[in-house]
């Protein structure tokens, strides 16, 4: 993952996992998705922090925090099937 700086026109890495990332509103730590797991990541000290995991389950697209941060919105992915036994005659 990386962090555009448009002012100096340079990239900078910040870690080599995730996708789907939603800023803070400090500015300074995001929130995101790897696999099955979210982790918070502070961009200063670039300590990352699991955060959950939805095991076995996966979470869908993206992830959105309300404005004061204090909740947070997510989807999971869930599979369901029948299997169905017929005989023919």
């Amino acid at each position: 993952m990386f962090v555009f700086y448009p002012d100096s026109q340079q990239y900078e890495k910040l870690s080599d996992l995730g996708a789907f990332p939603a800023w803070l509103s400090d500015s300074r730590r995001l929130l995101f998705q790897d696999k099955r797991k979210l982790y918070l990541l502070d961009t200063e000290s670039k300590k990352l922090h699991e955060v959950m995991s939805v095991a076995p389950r996966e979470f869908g697209l993206g992830a959105a925090l309300s404005r004061d941060n204090r909740l947070l919105y997510f989807s999971l992915v869930t599979a369901e099937a029948d299997i169905w036994l017929m005989t023919l005659d």
